[in-house]
């Protein structure tokens, strides 16, 4: 899937950052496929340094870092929905970062399926979104981003591009793609980061600090892109 993929360049600029197309923020979720009740969410802010919310009946909340952190829309994949957590991960005097923790039931215990960057900006003008929506056949995720880099001198240039994320019973949610990403291209650099994220995620967590989002490798992102 090619860098250049058209996605609706102007869409993607209009729209808020780190926007999430879902089910909307509703109090039930769907476990597992075919289930005929959801499961009540339950949410603590400001409760210290973290972000809390609870799944009924499944134990342990899940947990992230309380910095701008809030629940987005419940995402649907493979009968089931994920529920979308976000919060800041700034890097001080250097720049500002949102992400957001996509967690759910994997079949075995809650944990966190997958974390990414939805929005990224440095002083310079430098800057990331990502959109995250369910497939229209709702087998996936797909993560439409928009990545501008202001660069000395010469006029500042964007790229766009489109990754796809696919379940798997009792492990993170995987690279979905259809074919390989264009070779130095920002989608493969941002591929490379996801696979060790994932990496990292294997290990089931249901809570995230920020040692824990640092030892992930998703902050190295922008650095790795910022020559290509």
């Amino acid at each position: 899937m090619s860098s250049k993929l058209n996605l609706g360049r102007r869409a993607l600029l209009a729209a808020p950052a780190g926007l999430l197309c879902g089910l909307g923020p509703g109090d039930g979720l769907r476990l597992l496929p075919g289930a005929d009740r959801l499961a009540r969410v339950e949410t603590e802010a400001g409760a210290g340094d973290v972000f809390r919310l609870w799944i009924e009946g499944r134990g342990d909340p899940v947990e992230v870092p309380a910095l701008r952190a809030r629940r987005l829309a419940n995402l649907p994949i493979a009968g089931r929905e994920l529920l979308a957590l976000a919060f800041g991960a700034d890097i001080a005097g250097e720049s500002s970062q949102d992400l957001v923790a996509l967690a759910g039931w994997d079949g075995a215990q809650v944990r966190i399926l997958a974390l990414e960057t939805l929005a990224w900006r440095r002083d310079d003008g430098a800057a990331f979104t990502m959109r995250v929506m369910a497939t229209p056949d709702r087998d996936h995720l797909s993560l439409n981003c928009f990545a501008s880099m202001a660069r000395p001198v010469t006029r500042p240039f964007h790229r766009v591009w489109a990754d796809l994320l696919q379940w798997r019973d009792g492990a993170p949610l995987a690279d979905a793609l259809p074919r390989p990403p264009l070779a130095g291209s920002w989608q493969e650099a941002m591929g490379g980061l996801r696979r060790q994220v994932t990496s990292f995620l294997a290990e089931p967590r249901a809570a995230l600090t920020p040692d824990d989002v640092a030892a992930s490798g998703i902050l190295q992102q922008f650095g790795c892109m910022a020559d290509r």
